[in-house]
């Protein structure tokens, strides 16, 4: 399992007392729309609406652009969270331990290595 499973959980149920929330679509999500056909730009603010953990999938956002536009379902590793946000330290260690151990598991020991001098040397999320 990539991640600690009950250290994502507290995460979730914390993100869901924030809700709705801020964020800026990272690289996954901007690919992921670019396929639907939808252009999103990095810097277009997204509103979280709903998060679930998906064991294969990790902490999933429901996001929008506004309310009459199209909802899309993003791992929480592919949006940006705004320096502001209550729970942004919480979060950025999750999404880096979750890209770490998804990049070892994938065997790409490049991006790991970069990956893991980010990653913060004490007990949380994937230990």
């Amino acid at each position: 399992m990539i991640d600690n499973y009950q250290q994502a959980l507290t995460l979730m149920e914390k993100m869901k007392l924030e809700l709705p929330f801020t964020v800026y679509p990272d690289q996954g999500l901007l690919r992921k729309a670019e396929q639907q056909g939808d252009v999103l730009s990095p810097n277009q603010p997204m509103e979280v609406k709903q998060v679930v953990y998906l064991e294969e999938g990790g902490l999933i956002c429901a996001v929008e652009k506004s309310p009459e536009d199209t909802l899309y379902l993003s791992s929480v590793t592919h949006l940006r969270i705004p320096d502001d946000h209550p729970l942004v330290e919480e979060i950025r260690e999750y999404q880096n331990k979750r890209k770490y151990h998804l990049a070892v598991a994938e065997g790409k020991i490049g991006r790991a290595k970069r990956l893991a001098r980010k990653v913060k040397k004490k007990k949380g999320f994937g230990n």
